[in-house]
């Protein structure tokens, strides 16, 4: 019984020391690549970042969108080779202008998963955007688009939605983030 057992033992170890003997090494897997940046953008080093908003007065959490966008394209610089910085800055001339019209924005109580009660507030945002290259060519532009960004409604109630700063810096930099992707990265 004893020899059996040593049998089958030296056998286990004679196999666990065969397989791991031809077995590849392990390999580290690397990071996937960026995904590529659009063709008409290689040329860019500099953007300039302008926000319009004709109801800044009823939005005045939405007065840094600017630096939300120019931080959201500064944070991809590794990848693009540009920065970018708001057009009221003195900089050189930039490559290109990217240009936000702010159409809407809303704030509206939304109750969560069909009850009856609002605990939850809607911020709500079209926008479009243009990016221009300094002799006037549009390199890309995307209109009218929608979006959106939950979170609980502020103590103060939906009065104050859009002077919670906290929330609205969350919302900046969600939508800033989705917008440079789309820029730099869809066609």
């Amino acid at each position: 019984m004893l020899k059996e057992k040593l049998l089958t033992l030296g056998c286990v170890i004679s196999i666990l020391a065969i397989g791991a003997c031809f077995l590849p090494p392990p390999q580290r897997k690397s990071p996937p690549p960026p995904p590529p940046l659009r063709v008409d953008l290689k040329q860019i080093h500099s953007v300039a970042v302008t926000v319009l908003d004709p109801d800044l007065p009823q939005h005045p959490g939405l007065s840094n969108f600017a630096s939300a966008i120019v931080l959201a394209i500064n944070n991809y610089s590794w990848n693009t080779g540009f920065s970018a910085h708001p057009t009221d800055h003195a900089q050189p001339p930039p490559d290109a202008t990217l240009v936000i019209t702010i159409l809407s924005a809303t704030a509206a109580p939304e109750p969560i998963n069909g009850s009856g009660s609002t605990t939850h507030l809607t911020l709500g945002l079209i926008h479009s955007a243009t990016l221009t290259s300094a002799d006037g060519r549009v390199l890309w532009q995307e209109l009218n688009v929608r979006s959106t960004f939950h979170a609980p409604l502020p103590p103060a109630g939906l009065a104050h939605g859009w002077d919670d700063t906290q929330m609205t810096h969350r919302f900046m930099q969600s939508i800033a983030g989705q917008i440079v992707v789309r820029m730099l990265y869809r066609k």
